[in-house]
């Protein structure tokens, strides 16, 4: 009986179709057996194809780090198809990769690699030293010379931070690696939970970065006659997430459905807003075009007529005007929910460098005879605990008290056509 060559290719493809699979769900990275044509060649090579964009491209062509990753899978999965009972000796599995990869490795070597297979590492890295649980044991190993002989003392590690020290510059460092992670990981779920409302979308989104923000948006949308612009305004949690999911979108998002960011015009968001100043504006607008085909763009709330003397006060004294979106409102409007409650205004305080006079200050009473005393509550910070309830009384208050935000739902309107 013949063997056909082409019913092995496939049945190959099926008994790695699996490895294949945890490698993109984990790694990201879309890699398959090649399969060469001939069956000696078959059995003397099996090499990966990695995906890069629209290209195909050897394993063995990419970087060290790339490589590095898919070797543990191989691993595991030749582990898996023995009836035999393995043991690997890994050599600083952290080489050759960012610290967040790292970070990644050393999660899938614990939750993964270890439930089937018996895994002796060495690392320098916190990634793996920091690994804990019933199933992990941890040494530190240490060459000593007592001036005869050189030897090795091994002792069980109890306290990371003890081997932080030992690692010299790590003791200063790591702390900062393991929070720079963290950091990474939920500014990562939170990017792919927006990603997921932006799917589910069936409209154009605008990102800004409140539920307050949301709240007033929408209702400035109903009120001055914008209703039937089909748009989903949605949180972001924050200015910083903003950036980095509409710099994530220039590079992954397919579709045409129009998507903007919008940042206040505080300290903050103006920072963030910063990094896309180089981007062409939008013609009618002044939102920047990060992707024109695919209609991606990124704007900020623009200072309304009735703040433009505030702004050139502040301007005078070398100050930039802060604008969140609560300060949007007329000044009126402002104090009646200060007065009623709602909006709780804080004083701003700074310290003076000063060796003699070392004073804790109040800002608006340092530009008190600077700037106009009518100006000086946009000196003060809004506390946090009370924008939900402003966006609530706010929204019910005349269409008029909302002309402020006529402009940048104009400008989203030019963007989204």
């Amino acid at each position: 009986m013949s063997l056909d060559p082409n019913a092995l290719v496939k049945d190959i493809r099926l008994l790695t179709e699996s490895m294949s699979s945890e490698i993109l769900d984990r790694l990201k990275i879309d890699s398959t057996i090649n399969i060469p044509d001939s069956l000696q060649d078959l059995f003397r090579a099996l090499d990966f194809s990695t995906r890069f964009g629209q290209h195909e491209i050897p394993l063995i062509m990419r970087g060290d780090g790339i490589q590095s990753r898919h070797l543990p899978f191989i691993l595991n999965y030749i582990s898996a198809k023995s009836s035999q009972y393995h043991i690997w000796g890994y050599e600083e599995p952290e080489n050759s990769l960012e610290l967040s990869k790292a970070f990644e490795m050393a999660k899938d070597f614990q939750e993964r690699f270890s439930q089937e297979n018996q895994i002796f590492l060495t690392t320098h890295s916190p990634a793996f030293y920091d690994i804990s649980g019933r199933r992990a044991a941890k040494w530190y190993i240490e060459s000593m010379h007592d001036g005869e002989r050189v030897s090795s003392q091994i002792q069980s590690i109890a306290s990371t931070s003890n081997v932080d020290k030992a690692m010299g510059l790590l003791s200063v460092i790591t702390p900062r690696m393991k929070k720079v992670y963290s950091d990474y990981v939920e500014l990562k779920e939170s990017i792919t939970e927006m990603q997921s409302r932006v799917d589910s979308a069936e409209c154009p989104v605008i990102y800004v970065e409140g539920p307050s923000d949301v709240t007033i948006l929408n209702t400035a949308k109903e009120k001055l006659g914008f209703q039937e612009m089909n748009v989903r305004f949605e949180s972001a949690n924050g200015a910083s997430d903003i950036t980095q999911f509409l710099k994530i979108s220039i590079r992954v998002k397919r579709d045409n459905r129009p998507l903007i960011g919008i940042f206040d015009s505080d300290a903050r968001g103006r920072r963030e807003f910063d990094n896309f100043r180089n981007y062409h504006k939008l013609t009618d607008t002044e939102f920047r075009t990060l992707e024109r085909s695919r209609k991606i763009f990124v704007g900020a709330l623009d200072v309304p007529t009735h703040l433009k003397p505030a702004e050139a006060a502040f301007r005078s004294v070398g100050l930039t005007l802060p604008l969140p979106v609560e300060f949007m409102f007329e000044q009126s409007v402002i104090l009646s929910a200060v007065q009623s409650g709602t909006l709780n205004l804080i004083e701003r305080k700074a310290k003076i460098a000063n060796e003699e006079f070392p004073l804790e200050v109040t800002i608006d009473s340092v530009l008190k005879g600077k700037l106009d005393d009518s100006y000086l509550y946009l000196a003060k910070a809004i506390s946090d605990d009370c924008k939900t309830n402003f966006a609530t009384w706010i929204s019910d208050r005349p269409a008029n008290d909302f002309e402020p935000f006529r402009e940048i739902l104009r400008q989203i309107s030019v963007a989204i056509t």
